[in-house]
C-alpha cells in the first residue's frame, strides 16, 4: 500500500545526496572480511531510522540462514514481550506473507487488525507503523518494522527511498550468501581434486616400485586403508612424503606351519 500524501520527511541530516549516497555504499559492503550479519542488520536499521524518523525493528535471517537476526534502534522494542507479538502478528508479519509495504496504519484504529500489537504499542507511545519485506522475489530475509510517535505518514520521497533501502540491503546480503557459498563449494572442489591428485601419485609410486599395474596399485592401496580403518588419502599421502614405504602396503607372509622331524610325514602303524 503506497502512501496517500506527501507530508513527513527525513530527519534533520547535513545533505540527502550525499547521505544516500553513504547509505547506498554502506548496505552494499557486504564482502568485507570478518563481516557479521549482526553489525550489519544494526545499521541498516539505523539506515531506515535517519531517513524516516521512527523507531526501528529489524528482523532477518542470518549469514546463512540459519538463526534470525533481531537489531532495533530503540530500546523499547527489544522487550521479550512485544518483539514476540510482532512477530505474531502485526504489518512487519504481513509484509513478508505477501511481499508488500505497509505503511500508514494508525495504532488507535489497528486494534481489530492486531489485537495484541496495537495497544501495546500505543502504551509505549507510538502512533503509526510501517513495514517492508526484505524480499527479493521469492526469497524471503524478513522485514524491517517502522513505528512512529506521530501519526504523520510517510512522504512519497520517503516511501520510495525507504522501500530502496530495504531492496539494496537484501540483494547485498543474497550476494553474499551466493559468494560465500560458491567460495565453500570451490575450496571443497579444490580439496577434492589435491585428494584425487595424491592418490594417483601413490598409485604410480606402488606400481613403479612393485611392477604391478596402476588397477593392481590401487587395490592395494585401498584394501591397506581399510584393514586399518584409515582413509585413502591419508595412505596416499603418508607413501608420497616418505613417511612409510611401499612395503608397509603388502601384507605379512603366512607363517610356515612346523614340520615332522626329518621333514617327512609318519609313517602308518
Amino acid at each position: 500500500m503506497a502512501p496517500n500524501a506527501v507530508s513527513g520527511g527525513m530527519a534533520p541530516m547535513r545533505n540527502r545526496e550525499e547521505w544516500l549516497a553513504e547509505t547506498m555504499l554502506e548496505l552494499a559492503d557486504t564482502l568485507v572480511p570478518g563481516f557479521e550479519p549482526l553489525p550489519y542488520w544494526l545499521g541498516v536499521a539505523g539506515r531506515f531510522a535517519e531517513l524516516t524518523n521512527t523507531s526501528v525493528r529489524l528482523n532477518a535471517t542470518a549469514d546463512q540462514g540459519t538463526e534470525t537476526v533481531v537489531a532495533c534502534t530503540d530500546e523499547r522494542l527489544e522487550a521479550a514481550a512485544l518483539g514476540e507479538v510482532l512477530v505474531a502478528e502485526g504489518p512487519g508479519a504481513d509484509c513478508e506473507l505477501t511481499g508488500d509495504p505497509v505503511v500508514d496504519v494508525r495504532l488507535d484504529s489497528a486494534a481489530e487488525s492486531w489485537p495484541q500489537l496495537a495497544p501495546a504499542a500505543l502504551a509505549l507511545g507510538f502512533r503509526v507503523m510501517h513495514a517492508f519485506p526484505l524480499r527479493l522475489r521469492e526469497t524471503s530475509l524478513g522485514s524491517v518494522t517502522l513505528l512512529g510517535a506521530a501519526p504523520d505518514r510517510l512522504s512519497e520521497g520517503n516511501f520510495r527511498l525507504t522501500r530502496s533501502l530495504a531492496d539494496v540491503a537484501t540483494i547485498s546480503m543474497l550476494q553474499r550468501r551466493a559468494v560465500v557459498s560458491l567460495t565453500e563449494t570451490s575450496g571443497q572442489l579444490q580439496h577434492a581434486l589435491g585428494s584425487r591428485v595424491v592418490i594417483e601419485q601413490a598409485k604410480g609410486l606402488i606400481s613403479s616400485k612393485l611392477e604391478i599395474s596402476m588397477e593392481e596399485a590401487f587395490k592395494l592401496l585401498r584394501s591397506y586403508a581399510r584393514g586399518r580403518n584409515r582413509k585413502l588419502t591419508a595412505v596416499a599421502e603418508r607413501l608420497v612424503d616418505r613417511s612409510m614405504t611401499v612395503a608397509e602396503l603388502l601384507p605379512l607372509p603366512a607363517q610356515a606351519k612346523p614340520q615332522p622331524h626329518g621333514g617327512r610325514k609318519p609313517s602308518a602303524g
